[in-house]
């Protein structure tokens, strides 16, 4: 958010919403596994194990939004030419961004992928994205910079594309999840 206010670059401030919605996102993980483990009662009396699953919906609800949201202001910023400054502070911020993003990537995918966490693995993908979309705004603040037009709007149209695709996998998958859905022929023929 400083390095957005500091420098005018809506890329950066994109970012920093997109930062605000992963402190959320991960706390409703954080309450939706604690919530899920525990017990049965008697009007839950399979227990609360489909409670991340939400979580992990909501997530991806979440990632559409975020995704539409960048794909609205970059398709604005092709149109729009912004009076920017302060590159250098944008350019930190993007580098810092990456790599925190890139370490709570790997750090999310492992402990999903160690507790079985659909909810932990969708956010660690969330997390990709924002490696990503912390490289396009990298990049368009060094394009902007240089004064090439343009860079923000298309970068920004692309890296929303990705994110609204991850959003929509991630969702398919926990509402499937959520409805017992499987498409294993295995399975079938042994029910």
């Amino acid at each position: 958010a400083f390095g957005s206010y500091m420098t005018n670059i809506v890329s950066l401030a994109g970012d920093a919403v997109g930062s605000l919605v992963d402190i959320v996102a991960i706390t409703a993980i954080y309450i939706g596994l604690k919530l899920s483990e525990r017990k049965a009662s008697t009007k839950f009396t399979y227990g609360f194990h489909r409670i991340e699953t939400v979580a992990s919906l909501a997530i991806s609800i979440t990632i559409i939004f975020l995704g539409y949201r960048i794909f609205v202001e970059s398709y604005n910023r092709i149109f729009i030419a912004a009076q920017t400054s302060a590159h250098l502070i944008g350019i930190i911020t993007a580098i810092i961004s990456i790599g925190v993003s890139l370490f709570a990537f790997h750090y999310h995918k492992k402990e999903g992928e160690s507790i079985n966490s659909k909810a932990l693995i969708a956010s660690a993908y969330d997390k990709r994205n924002d490696a990503l979309v912390s490289s396009g705004v990298l990049f368009s603040v060094i394009a902007d910079k240089f004064h090439i037009p343009y860079v923000e709007g298309i970068l920004g149209l692309a890296i929303a594309c990705l994110i609204l695709y991850s959003g929509i996998k991630y969702g398919k998958e926990a509402l499937l999840y959520l409805l017992d859905y499987w498409d294993n022929p295995e399975i079938t023929q042994q029910i």
